[in-house]
């Protein structure tokens, strides 16, 4: 009874999308979401981005988060890990809240 070892199939992963870009070494996974998004925006020096646009953005879901949670625990976070590691793009935000929403205004330095 000679059996004739299985033989393994191997799935070769080809990623579509390379990042080129040189990130600096974040801690968390939203400051570099952040900086990519940054990056692409950085020509324009401030723009707004409304709280279901940021949301979108880092993936959140709808119920998890609401604003004074988001604010406190990941933009100021990454605002910190930004000035820490000495990241070439820096930023500072406004919120604004207009007709019940609320934008926030991104500064580029």
């Amino acid at each position: 009874m000679d059996r004739e070892p299985k033989k393994i199939k191997s799935v070769r992963r080809v990623k579509d999308h390379k990042i080129t870009v040189d990130l600096p070494k974040f801690k968390s996974i939203y400051a570099k979401i952040l900086y990519m998004e940054l990056q692409k925006k950085k020509s324009e020096k401030s723009f707004y981005m409304t709280l279901e646009e940021l949301k979108t953005l880092f993936q959140v879901p709808e119920d998890s988060y609401i604003y004074s949670h988001l604010r406190i625990r990941v933009l100021d976070i990454i605002q910190k890990e930004f000035e820490e590691i000495n990241s070439p793009i820096k930023f500072s935000y406004e919120v604004m809240k207009e007709d019940c929403k609320i934008k926030i205004k991104f500064n580029i330095e």
